[in-house]
């Protein structure tokens, strides 16, 4: 019924049309209407996204994750150091004992050690675009919202983390592929981390020689996005790591207030559509598509 490109039109134009419904007739943030919607044109409703449409369109879903995880990492509010690890160890003693309670109580349920891990991490993934929308819906601002950002974020690099050196354990059922597999996601992750500095260093030299004019740095954004997500397809890492700590680093080092503060992620919040809408049993988690 529908080609690839023509569904993104809809999805586009159908999400904007529910989400204003959701908001000026039953009062309700954008997001209720996007899901709504999603739900409507996926195989949960009418059918219409089929899982060669989910295919076609992964380069626009990552994309659309590079934005808004590079827009979440930018939202997390640098604090001072002693506030800073504060908020780390708050946020990994609640992504660890989430996710151990999780993972304890499927063990309990007869499933595998390696299952219950890779399982945990995805309840404990938590969704950026989601968070983002609503809060800006809401007009959240101030401490509070920056730590539902800083919590959002180290949950989504925990869960991250967890699957990636899960993931191996559930494809090889040999203890030394295993382990073999758990080097190479360790590799990634490395990886991911000096993407993400590379990308933010390209910005901050290219951001002091261009000058604070935005329509120049809204493009040095963008295209420093897509080169990111780039090479992360090309490397085949997940987009997550690389684009998060290239929005949180951009933020921090930026000490001469170089870089023009731009919402680059509001166009891509509506594609959160075709996650929600996802027709397959693979994993649906936003924050963790990966290829």
């Amino acid at each position: 019924m529908f080609n690839s490109i023509k569904l993104f039109g809809v999805i586009l134009i159908g999400g904007l049309g529910a989400g204003e419904l959701s908001r000026r007739v039953f009062a309700l943030p954008r997001t209720t209407g996007y899901v709504v919607f999603g739900l409507m044109v996926g195989q949960s409703g009418f059918g219409w996204i089929t899982p060669y449409h989910i295919e076609s369109a992964h380069l626009f879903i990552d994309l659309a994750l590079g934005l808004i995880l590079f827009e979440l990492g930018y939202h997390v509010s640098p604090v001072p150091s002693r506030a800073f690890w504060s908020r780390i160890r708050a946020g990994l003693g609640i992504a660890l004992i989430t996710g151990g309670a999780i993972a304890l109580e499927l063990l309990a349920w007869g499933f595998s050690p390696e299952t219950s891990l890779f399982a945990a991490a995805l309840c404990l993934a938590t969704s950026p675009a989601i968070t983002i929308a609503t809060c800006s819906d809401l007009g959240a601002k101030g401490e509070k919202t920056g730590l539902l950002y800083t919590m959002v974020a180290i949950n989504g690099c925990v869960a991250f983390i967890a699957v990636e050196l899960s993931m191996p354990f559930l494809l090889d059922y040999q203890t030394t592929q295993g382990l073999a597999g758990v080097w190479e996601a360790t590799q990634k992750i490395g990886i991911s981390v000096l993407l993400g500095g590379a990308c933010t260093g390209l910005v901050l030299l290219s951001a002091e020689w261009l000058g604070r004019r935005p329509e120049h740095q809204h493009l040095l954004l963008l295209g420093t996005i897509v080169l990111g997500v780039g090479t992360s397809i090309y490397l085949d890492i997940s987009v997550l790591m690389p684009m998060l700590i290239f929005g949180f680093l951009t933020r921090v080092l930026d000490r001469d207030k170089q870089v023009v503060a731009i919402r680059i992620a509001s166009d891509a919040r509506i594609r959160v559509l075709h996650w929600f809408c996802c027709p397959t049993h693979k994993p649906c988690i936003p924050v963790l598509m990966h290829n």
